[in-house]
């Protein structure tokens, strides 16, 4: 499993996500996957983004990519047809290999018996495979998707599924393994927080402090990958820059001298800016006792 995370002001918004995936709770993981894609049309501008099957996360981000809806509904609308698409495919081939194993077994049954038995294995057949459906991660894959909207002229958050599609109207939202503690993150530093009034910088700061979080869970991990959400588009931040950031971050929940909440909300809005501050990268690392080259590698360890 993984994480994604993101936090609004209603007129822009901040997403992050790990890059973790796994084909089947069996199989072996990848570390290098890019789950963030653009969703583009004539009305509305961001991401999408999603956990559970790798294989149907990285299709729906892969096809959505390369559509072009009239509007986010119409888009939302094609995802979840495109989601059901993929687990009645799978539905069937289970079924499909389920019903020849039974065929295969009545064989071995007196002919008097067969009928019987038959009928027997496949109202269990049929139990075992809603049981499936309830544990598959390709059912419990949510797919999110977050744009701005032309038309409403605010930022919109929604969670596609097998089930449904639903609009969320929070100013935050987490999604896959890691959403546990980095819900508890931003609940409780938001609490009583007028979220409409925080700037992007704060919504970075808060958005990546939570990701920090998250990764005490299993399943979450990789370099992630980070994007602003506004009205003029959506901007993917530098593979530096946001390892800088979740090393920054790092500083700041262990305490490190001089990496107050003040100074690591200021270090954070340099970051951002970086095409204004050129020295930022440098002031941050001075302060961390660290090289530029060292602030922007995973794995730094800040003493």
């Amino acid at each position: 499993m993984t994480v994604e995370i993101a936090i609004t002001n209603g007129k822009e918004a901040v997403v992050v996500a790990d890059s973790r995936v796994s084909t089947d709770r069996n199989y072996r993981q990848s570390d290098s996957v890019n789950k963030i894609g653009d969703v583009k049309g004539e009305k509305f501008d961001g991401i999408i983004t999603g956990a559970g099957d790798g294989n149907l996360v990285w299709r729906i981000i892969s096809s959505t990519s390369a559509k072009q809806k009239p509007s986010l509904d119409d888009l939302l609308t094609d995802i979840q047809q495109d989601i059901i698409a993929f687990a009645s495919a799978y539905e069937e081939r289970m079924l499909t290999v389920v019903t020849k194993d039974i065929e295969i077994r009545t064989m071995l049954i007196p002919e008097d018996q067969r009928q019987n038995y038959k009928s027997t294995e496949m109202q269990r057949m049929l139990t075992e495979l809603s049981q499936r459906r309830a544990n598959s991660d390709v059912h419990n894959t949510g797919i999110l998707v977050v744009a701005y909207d032309n038309d409403s002229q605010r930022i919109r958050m929604h969670s596609v599924s097998y089930y449904n599609h639903l609009e969320l109207y929070t100013h935050h939202v987490e999604n896959g393994s890691g959403k546990d503690a980095a819900g508890l993150y931003l609940m409780a530093k938001l609490q009583g927080v007028d979220a409409k009034k925080l700037p992007v910088d704060d919504l970075l700061f808060f958005a990546v402090n939570a990701y920090t979080q998250a990764t005490m869970n299993q399943g979450v991990g990789g370099t992630p990958k980070m994007c602003i959400i506004t009205k003029e588009g959506t901007r993917m931040l530098p593979r530096e820059t946001t390892v800088a950031l979740v090393n920054l971050s790092g500083a700041y929940f262990a305490e490190a001298d001089g990496i107050s909440q003040e100074a690591a909300r200021a270090y954070t809005a340099g970051l951002y800016n970086l095409g204004k501050r050129e020295d930022t990268q440098e002031t941050i690392a001075q302060a961390l006792q660290m090289t530029p080259e060292a602030l922007t590698s995973l794995g730094s360890v800040i003493i």
